[in-house]
C-alpha cells in the first residue's frame, strides 16, 4: 500500500534515498537539504495526509447508502457526527536571519580572526624563532586545524569545519612563504629562493594538493574544492612566466577545467568543484584569446605572419572550444548559441590580416565572408537560420 511519508524518498522528488545519509547530506537529484527543518514539516504534513488516506479507504469500504422505500419514511439523519478532519495548518513564512545562519557567521568570524592572529603572531617570532621553531609552530598549527576540521566534519558540524578548514589552508600557504623566506627552496629558482612566478606556481600547487587531500571522504566541504581550483588556475597564470608557451598553457589548462567540470557536475558532493573549474575554464579561455591579440606581430599583419607566429592557431583553438558546452548537453538555444559564436569568431580571425588594410579590402574580404555565409543559409533548416546569418550580418 502506497504511503506518502516515507522516510526513504526525498522529500522534494520522491527519489529513493541512500541508507547511510546525515543532515547535511543533499538529495542527488532536486539538491534540497534532507536534514533541513522544512523537510521535517514536509515529513509531518505527509503523515497527515496519510492520515487523511486512511479514513478515505475506511470511508469507502463501508457500504452505500440504499434509496429509501416510497412506503417506509425517510429516518432522520444521525445525531452522532462524522469523524472532525482537522484543516492543515499552514505555518507562517519566516522572515529575518535564519538561525543556523548565526552559527555561521559567528564562525567564519572566528576563522578570519585565528588567521589573522596567526599571521601576527609569525610576524613578530619569525625573527626570535629560530628554523626548527619555525617549522614546529608553522606544521603544528596547520596539521591541528586540518585535523580538526575532519573531525568536525565526521561529526556533523559542517560550519565550523568549512571554518577549520579555510584556516588550515590559509596556514599551507604560510607554509610556502615561510619555506621560501628561509631559503629551504633554494635552488629551484635562484640563490635566494624562488622568484615571485615560480613562488605562485609551487602556491598554487601545494593549494590544488591540500585541497584535493581535504575534499576525500563521505561528507565533502565546499571550500577545499573551491580553493583547490583556484590553486591551479594560480598554477595557470603563472606558469607561462616560467616555462613560456602562454598560449599552449592557456589552451591546455581550457580544456583541462573543461573536462574537469565535466566529469564533477554529477558527481555528489562535488558541484562546488564543477562550478568552480567552470569558471576556470572561462578565464583560461578569456586569457587564451587575450594573449593571443597581445602577441599579433605588429606594422602590418599579413596572413603568414598570423599562421606562423602561432596566433592564428591559437584564435581558431579559442573559436573551436567555443563548442565545448556542447560536448555536456544539447540544448537548441545552447546549440545555436555556441555555433554562432564559433562561426563568427571564425569569421573573424580569417578575415584578421585584412582589416590593417585599405578601405578596398576590407569591403571586399567582408562582402565574401558576408556572401559565403548568405549561401550557407539556403543549406541549413529554417528553425537554424540564425546560425549563418549572424556571422553574414556582422561581416557585412
Amino acid at each position: 500500500m502506497y504511503t506518502y511519508a516515507d522516510p526513504r524518498a526525498c522529500p522534494s522528488c520522491r527519489t529513493e534515498l541512500p541508507a547511510d545519509l546525515s543532515s547535511d547530506d543533499r538529495c542527488a537529484t532536486c539538491d534540497v537539504v534532507l536534514g533541513h527543518p522544512r523537510a521535517a514539516e514536509v515529513y509531518q504534513q505527509l503523515q497527515r495526509v496519510d492520515t487523511l488516506v486512511a479514513r478515505l479507504r475506511a470511508a469507502s469500504r463501508q457500504p452505500a447508502p440504499t434509496a429509501p422505500s416510497r412506503t417506509t419514511p425517510p429516518t432522520a439523519p444521525s445525531a452522532t457526527p462524522g469523524p472532525v478532519v482537522p484543516p492543515l495548518v499552514v505555518p507562517p513564512p519566516r522572515t529575518g536571519v535564519r538561525t543556523s545562519s548565526v552559527p555561521a557567521i559567528l564562525l567564519g568570524l572566528g576563522a578570519l580572526c585565528l588567521l589573522v592572529a596567526a599571521v601576527i603572531f609569525l610576524a613578530v617570532a619569525w625573527g626570535w624563532l629560530g628554523v626548527g621553531g619555525r617549522t614546529v609552530v608553522l606544521g603544528a598549527l596547520t596539521v591541528a586545524t586540518a585535523a580538526g576540521g575532519t573531525v568536525l566534519r565526521g561529526r556533523g558540524l559542517r560550519v565550523a569545519a568549512e571554518a577549520l578548514v579555510s584556516v588550515s589552508l590559509g596556514m599551507l600557504v604560510l607554509d610556502v612563504l615561510g619555506a621560501d623566506r628561509a631559503g629551504w627552496l633554494d635552488g629551484v629558482g635562484g640563490t635566494d629562493g624562488l622568484e615571485a612566478a615560480g613562488l605562485a606556481v609551487t602556491v598554487g600547487v601545494v593549494l590544488a594538493a591540500g585541497g584535493l587531500v581535504l575534499t576525500q571522504g563521505a561528507h565533502r566541504l565546499v571550500v577545499p574544492q573551491a580553493v583547490g581550483v583556484l590553486g591551479l588556475v594560480l598554477v595557470e597564470l603563472a606558469l607561462p612566466s616560467v616555462v613560456g608557451h602562454d598560449l599552449v598553457v592557456a589552451a591546455l589548462a581550457t580544456v583541462g577545467f573543461g573536462a574537469l567540470a565535466a566529469a564533477t557536475r554529477r558527481v555528489h558532493g562535488l558541484h562546488a568543484t564543477a562550478w568552480t573549474a567552470g569558471a576556470g575554464a572561462v578565464l583560461s579561455w578569456t586569457d587564451l584569446v587575450l594573449s593571443a591579440l597581445l602577441d599579433l606581430p605588429g606594422g602590418g599583419l599579413s596572413a603568414t605572419d598570423l599562421w606562423t607566429s602561432g596566433c592564428g592557431p591559437a584564435l581558431l583553438t579559442a573559436a573551436v572550444l567555443i563548442l565545448a558546452p556542447l560536448a555536456v548537453t544539447r540544448g537548441e538555444a545552447l546549440l545555436q548559441a555556441c555555433t554562432i559564436a564559433a562561426a563568427s569568431m571564425t569569421t573573424g580571425v580569417v578575415v584578421l590580416p585584412v582589416l590593417d588594410n585599405g578601405t578596398t579590402d576590407v569591403a571586399l574580404a567582408s562582402l565574401v565572408a558576408g556572401g559565403l555565409w548568405a549561401a550557407a543559409a539556403y543549406a541549413v533548416p529554417l528553425t537554424r537560420l540564425a546560425v549563418p546569418a549572424v556571422p553574414a550580418v556582422l561581416a557585412l
